[in-house]
């Protein structure tokens, strides 16, 4: 074996990337990088543009401000200190939430950072955003991609204090955006958004609930679709059961 480094089945890359079982994720854009590019500089596997304007507010009542952005790729919040480096926030079960640009982030210990895309009363719609391995082009003959689309192991580095992962291939890398939604309730529980996790989150309501969904169909990867579902559903709690 040549050198010192570890190979390892895509299969764990694949695990670190895509969310749980009970994923129903929203395709988005695909983000087609090459294998040579630094992944760590790469500015596409980021939220937004740049590094916004944030505050974390903690358990404890503290507060504080920095500028953040939140990496798709490793779903971490980080920051860049004063000696340019990019590092990741830490200790992030003593987060309450955390503000970035106008958006409102959420903590959950098994999901990462969920952010919050609708709020009612009684419940929020949140989101968990993602980038996901779509595929691999290697390269062939004559350094042209050869279309060739399995992935067979990655090596792995580190950048700031959170892990991130290198494909060992020499090709085009394509990634898709990914976006898997709950349900939050006040208490910072949360809910799969799908039928059953509406139906478990307004016990009292199931038949109006199912009788809803027969005549407005609704997509459970689609948020509009969600945040019609939630609104009506927090509607029914105005009226008797």
């Amino acid at each position: 074996m040549k050198g010192a480094r570890t190979k390892i089945v895509v299969l764990m890359l694949i695990l670190c990337l895509t969310s749980y079982g009970y994923v129903r994720a929203q395709k988005s854009d695909l983000i087609r990088l090459k294998t040579e590019d630094n992944f760590s500089k790469e500015a596409s596997k980021y939220l937004y543009e740049g590094f916004q304007e944030s505050t974390v507010y903690y358990r404890n009542g503290g507060s504080l401000r920095a500028r953040l952005n939140y990496n798709l790729l490793t779903k971490e919040m980080q920051f860049v200190n004063l000696s340019g480096d990019t590092l990741s926030l830490a200790n992030e079960y003593t987060f309450l939430r955390i503000t970035v640009s106008r958006d409102t982030f959420y903590y959950d210990l098994k999901k990462g950072y969920l952010k919050m895309v609708a709020t009612q009363p009684g419940m929020k719609l949140v989101v968990q955003q993602f980038l996901k391995v779509a595929g691999v082009d290697k390269i062939g003959a004559y350094g042209q991609s050869s279309g060739v689309s399995s992935i067979k192991n990655y090596q792995s580095y580190s950048t700031g204090n959170g892990p991130i992962y290198k494909l060992d291939v020499k090709g085009d890398i394509v990634f898709s955006k990914e976006a898997t939604y709950f349900l939050m309730d006040p208490n910072y529980r949360t809910l799969p958004a799908i039928r059953k996790g509406f139906l478990s989150a307004y016990p009292k309501h199931r038949k109006s609930i199912e009788n809803y969904l027969k005549q407005e169909p609704v997509r459970f990867n689609k948020e509009e679709d969600l945040k019609r579902l939630l609104r009506f559903c927090e509607s029914l709690k105005e009226k008797p059961s």
